[in-house]
């Protein structure tokens, strides 16, 4: 019989793999614009939710922190919904990256697949007051 730890790590192991499989497809092209490689299992209806990614706009429009560590390329909302229709996800989770200084690429994201289809978790410099932020 399967332990809870051999289930545990599994799943984490499966996760890593899509993980590196995704993010490698939206930062790279691969897979998005000539899709290759569909999920082995069905993706459960009504719901499925990828919860951790990054959306990298145009850095004309969202400049990146000078002070980043790494320039990625480009990962656009308009990839990321391609590829959720790919994976026959209905929602997603944006994070907002360290090479930003502000929220503004995530937010934009957000908008663009609609509050229905996205979240998103952003990034507020200490100084900020505990005001609420108001919605978007």
């Amino acid at each position: 019989m399967l332990s809870n730890r051999a289930a545990l790590l599994g799943t984490g192991a499966l996760g890593a793999c899509m993980t590196t499989l995704y993010s490698y497809s939206i930062a790279s092209g691969v897979g998005i614009r000539n899709p290759k490689i569909a999920a082995s299992f069905e993706i459960p209806g009504g719901g499925s939710c990828d919860s951790h990614l990054h959306v990298i706009g145009d850095p004309s429009v969202f400049p990146m922190s000078p002070e980043r560590d790494n320039t990625p390329p480009s990962a656009t909302a308009d990839e990321l919904q391609q590829m959720l229709q790919f994976l026959t996800l209905s929602r997603v989770v944006i994070v907002t990256p360290a090479i930003y200084t502000d929220n503004l690429a995530t937010i934009a994201a957000i908008r663009q697949l609609g509050q229905d289809r996205a979240r998103g978790v952003g990034c507020l410099p200490e100084t900020r007051s505990s005001e609420p932020l108001g919605s978007m």
